[in-house]
């Protein structure tokens, strides 16, 4: 009779811990629309931007990106196109010394900023998250 008894409230515990899709959501969309005016930011560059800057902005992304692709909410295809962007943005800042500038990415940076902004509006799209 206990064992009953024990089981049923495993069970309810783990129905009662399980995130409700919504919050989650909204969780995220509030995330992400934090992170909006960085994104931004990161398209708008000049080439005096110091890189620990621009290094410093694409490591703000990671506790989100990470979030957003465990909670199984965006469609696979728009998460992959995200992520590759933020790591192809990232990519091109390794070896650059944080004290060097923008300009020094080259003619790569612009194109690669607009790519990775124009991911992660693709990703607040699925997510209907508030523009």
């Amino acid at each position: 009779m206990r064992r009953p008894v024990l089981v049923a409230a495993a069970l309810l515990l783990s129905v009662a811990c399980r995130a409700d899709p919504t919050a989650v959501r909204a969780d995220l969309c509030g995330d992400m629309g934090h992170l909006a005016a960085t994104v931004n930011d990161l398209a708008r560059y000049g080439a005096s931007t110091r890189i620990a800057v621009v290094r410093g902005a694409i490591e703000k992304m990671d506790p989100t990106f990470g979030n957003l692709s465990r909670s199984g909410l965006a469609d696979p295809a728009v998460l992959d196109r995200l992520l590759r962007a933020h790591v192809g943005y990232r990519d091109l800042l390794v070896g650059m010394g944080d004290d060097e500038t923008y300009a020094a990415l080259g003619p790569a940076a612009p194109p690669a900023a607009v790519a990775f902004r124009s991911a992660f509006r693709a990703a607040m799209s699925d997510l209907d998250c508030p523009a």
